[in-house]
């Protein structure tokens, strides 16, 4: 399902490489669910102010276009987000490899596993409404309907799952994995039998006692979620986080198709290579693990979801309220290991602020279907954040995507 690597830094700013997170299997579309009637709960405060222009934007597409080239990439977009807002972004390249069709920064890329801290943020949601907790069991949720569960299983947390030491595997079987690709399921059942086969067996671990990052245990969360509410993932998620924040081109799976004279209305995700993959049956990741992995958007609709999490992190000087209160965010920031709900936090020298200490915290975090790369890189207690995207998947996105990180960071000391 996944391969991982060490992290390298990247040339004197300490950037680990997001290649830890790449994903490596062939993939399938996803369909979009249909937005529920739900309501929006209470405590919501949009953050738009992250996502609107500004005519005092900054362009860093003169950064992004050298990198892109080097790299032989389709697109490569970033935004800088700081005080709140967009202070920075750029676009460059071509949407579809071969043709004259601009990317542009109000197009849709696939965020890959940057659906994990979204999904997390949905379980906060519902926790916060009072339909599961962060403690809500397998058990409490499944007894009652999977009774092959084997009892290792009972007690798994959300939050276990949540932080990849639920003791889900890195890997699906391969019979089921394939099955996944052919079937005329739909992804609520697709959800349901990956937890039913995965349960029937034991865990690699105790509940919280391995760190093993796994597709699975974020499919659990959202399979649960779905059992709780009698709701799909994807309506949940368009209910509870895309349009509360306004995040109006947030989808599933790989983004759109071209109109009928064949005009390339988005961006197409490109094998390593620069091979492009025609958005269809083979564009994306099943629906099985869709809440690991398939969401895509916009990078100023990023950006709101990012300013969320930016200002309402702890150390952040500028925190306030928002959406949730201050200790649910408290819990999907606070890491077991350098793992929280869906964030590695790491210490980084740049992003210290004023707190008497040599480094800062980061929260950061990758994510690929092998046909698109993106990487978040926050700094909360300089209330700022770098996100960088490309339609290309592979070691020269990664690298790509790392470097502009790098050259953005060089860049805002003179800004």
């Amino acid at each position: 399902m996944m391969g991982t690597r060490s992290a390298s830094a990247s040339p004197g700013l300490g950037c680990p490489r997001a290649s830890a997170w790449l994903l490596s299997a062939l993939l399938f579309t996803i369909g979009a669910g249909q937005a529920s009637a739900l309501a929006a709960g209470r405590g919501v405060e949009p953050q738009p102010q992250a996502a609107e222009p500004d005519a005092s934007e900054r362009d860093i597409a003169p950064i992004l276009e050298p990198l892109r080239a080097a790299s032989k990439l389709p697109a490569l977009g970033a935004v800088v987000v700081e005080g709140g807002r967009i202070v920075a972004a750029g676009m460059t390249g071509v949407r579809k490899a071969g043709s004259d069709a601009p990317a542009r920064l109000d197009d849709p890329f696939h965020l890959g596993s940057n659906t994990k801290a979204m999904t997390a943020l949905l379980v906060a949601r519902l926790a916060e409404q009072g339909t599961l907790s962060f403690e809500t069991t397998l058990g409490e949720v499944f007894r009652g309907t999977i009774p092959e569960m084997h009892e290792a299983w009972e007690k798994v947390s959300l939050a276990d799952l949540l932080r990849n030491r639920g003791g889900c595997s890195g890997v699906i079987p391969p019979l089921l994995w394939r099955s996944f690709w052919t079937t005329k399921e739909e992804p609520v059942a697709q959800r349901t039998r990956l937890v039913r086969a995965v349960i029937s067996g034991e865990p690699i671990a105790a509940p919280g006692q391995k760190y093993e990052y796994s597709n699975t245990g974020f499919a659990f969360a959202g399979a649960m979620a779905e059992t709780k509410t009698g709701t799909a993932w994807e309506a949940l998620m368009r209910a509870h986080v895309f349009e509360p924040l306004g995040m109006e081109s947030a989808g599933f799976g790989a983004p759109g198709a071209d109109d009928d004279q064949g005009a390339i209305k988005s961006p197409w995700g490109h094998q390593e290579g620069g091979r492009p993959v025609e958005p269809g049956p083979r564009a994306d990741n099943p629906p099985a693990i869709a809440p690991a992995n398939a969401v895509h958007m916009n990078l100023r609709d990023w950006a709101k979801y990012i300013g969320l999490h930016l200002r309402s992190h702890a150390s952040n000087p500028h925190r306030r309220g928002a959406f949730l209160p201050a200790h649910v965010f408290d819990v999907l920031h606070e890491p077991v290991g350098d793992y929280a709900c869906g964030w590695r936090v790491l210490q980084r020298g740049w992003a210290k602020g004023t707190r008497d200490e040599d480094v800062g915290i980061t929260l950061m975090h990758a994510g690929s279907n092998t046909m698109w790369f993106s990487v978040a890189w926050l700094a909360p207690e300089k209330d700022f954040a770098v996100l960088v995207v490309t339609n290309q998947g592979g070691a020269a996105a990664q690298r790509a995507t790392d470097e502009a990180v790098g050259e953005i960071l060089k860049a805002m000391e003179s800004w």
